[in-house]
């Protein structure tokens, strides 16, 4: 033999936050991030959410990474719940994946860090909100 692997890979079955919740690893649950990602599966946004707790940064990481394959709609509260992470290389990542995002959904982001961020992390979401001030983010903060 060659050293190659002779298991072929089997698609993941089940619920995504199950099979990460289970996953006993900081490479197994790697794994069934993107397993699930490059299937598609309903449950992937929640999948992601609890990803931003892991233990391990990476895939804390690659959890916000896997979140710009979703549509706008469906990554938006991952982007949401990576505002106020506490490790700032989520969210300095989750910030740059929100850039190109509609208004609507900034604003929507922009609410938790605001609402129940650390100091910083109010200060790094105004920070971002001043590179392209909007009148919807000014809005949010008024309501």
């Amino acid at each position: 033999m060659n050293g190659a692997s002779t298991t072929k890979w089997v698609p993941p079955e089940g619920d995504p936050v199950d099979k990460y919740r289970a996953a006993k690893t900081a490479q197994e649950r790697y794994d069934v991030i993107a397993n699930f990602m490059a299937l598609g599966h309903d449950r992937n946004p929640a999948m992601l959410i609890d990803a931003l707790r892991d233990p391990d940064l990476n895939n804390r990481v690659f959890a916000i990474e896997s979140a710009s394959a979703l549509t706008p709609e469906e990554a938006r509260e991952v982007y949401r719940q990576g505002a106020v992470n506490d490790q700032s290389d989520v969210r300095e990542m989750t910030w740059s994946l929100v850039a190109p995002h509609p208004m609507e959904n900034k604003a929507y982001i922009y609410q938790e860090p605001l609402a129940k961020g650390s100091p910083q992390i109010m200060e790094e979401a105004l920070h971002e909100m001043g590179i392209t001030p909007e009148r919807p983010l000014f809005e949010m903060m008024l309501t």
